[in-house]
């Protein structure tokens, strides 16, 4: 893997030692991502939300972009960042984006 190992897991360790550093790369991702939409779609980033693959403007749900046309504007591997967001908002495994560097 590409990965490295994490902590050990065994008794009560594991939750309060891996939580923070995903909740903070969730956070990072969401707001790297809301920063590119709200270019794209010509909005704050406040007035954004994110819902079912998709970044929208919350006044006008229609003005939306998927995850997947947002992340192609980041420079290098999206498909890292994708893998943190797509589980954290709770996304069917039927909405998962094919991997794009294969």
């Amino acid at each position: 893997t590409e990965y490295p190992f994490g902590p050990a897991s065994g008794g009560s360790t594991t939750t309060p030692s891996l939580t923070p550093a995903v909740r903070a790369a969730a956070i990072a991702g969401k707001k790297r991502m809301f920063d590119i939409a709200s270019e794209m779609l010509k909005a704050s980033a406040q007035d954004l939300d994110m819902r079912d693959g998709r970044i929208f403007v919350k006044a006008d749900p229609s003005r939306n972009l998927t995850f997947k046309a947002v992340a192609a504007k980041i420079p290098g591997e999206t498909t890292k960042l994708l893998k943190i967001l797509l589980p954290v908002c709770s996304l069917p495994k039927s909405k998962l984006i094919q991997r794009q560097d294969k």
